[in-house]
C-alpha cells in the first residue's frame, strides 16, 4: 500500500524486477542501488550514505533504545 501528498491509500502490486524510489530518513536525498539500512525493534529505516545513518543514530539515540526495549519485552512476556 501506498500513500501520496493527497493522503489517500492506493493499493499497488510490486512485480520483480520492479523499482521504487525511496527517500533518505535523514536529509531526504535520493537513494540508489544499495541504501544504508538501519533496523532496529520492528523498525527499517533506510539512508543514502553512512554518514546520515550515523547522524542519525545520533540524533535519535534515546528514542530508538526506548522502542528497542519496549520491543524486547513484549517478545519476553509471551
Amino acid at each position: 500500500m501506498q500513500t501520496c501528498d493527497c493522503g489517500e491509500s492506493h493499493d499497488i502490486d510490486l512485480k520483480s524486477g520492479m523499482s521504487v524510489k525511496i527517500k533518505c530518513d535523514l536529509c531526504d536525498g535520493m537513494i540508489g542501488d544499495k541504501p544504508h539500512v538501519l533496523k532496529f525493534a520492528d523498525f527499517e529505516r533506510f539512508f543514502c550514505c553512512n554518514t546520515c545513518k550515523t547522524q542519525y543514530k545520533e540524533k535519535n539515540k534515546g528514542r530508538i533504545q526506548s522502542l528497542i526495549e519496549k520491543s524486547e519485552n513484549k517478545q519476553s512476556s509471551k
